[in-house]
């Protein structure tokens, strides 16, 4: 149940953040929905990488000048949860609904 809620909690925020988006930019919602998907998604991403780096950086740092064990360097591994799921879902969403609506422009 918690992780429904997660689930939809991430696809509700990136349609508000859509939403706001297109408002804010004059642009229309469809081209807003995709883009505003996959810039959520890339960033979710992107911090994910920066905490693992900043770990992996100061255990490194650590070891090197105090001889001290803070633990290990570990390699980046992207980890689904429920709020990344609803991303990756509201993303493929987004990329299905804006290839069928540009479909007539390709064809």
């Amino acid at each position: 149940m918690k992780k429904a809620v997660w689930l939809i909690f991430a696809i509700i925020i990136n349609l508000l953040l859509s939403v706001v988006v297109s408002w804010l930019f004059h642009w229309s919602f469809m081209e807003a929905m995709f883009l505003t998907g996959l810039l959520f998604l890339g960033g979710t991403w992107l911090i994910a990488f920066n905490l693992n780096q900043n770990s992996n950086q100061l255990n490194a740092s650590v070891k090197g000048w105090n001889r001290q064990d803070a633990g290990q360097v570990k390699p980046f591994m992207f980890r689904l949860n429920p709020f990344l799921i609803g991303c990756i879902i509201y993303v493929a969403c987004t990329f299905i609904i804006s290839l069928i609506y540009y479909l007539p422009y390709f064809t």
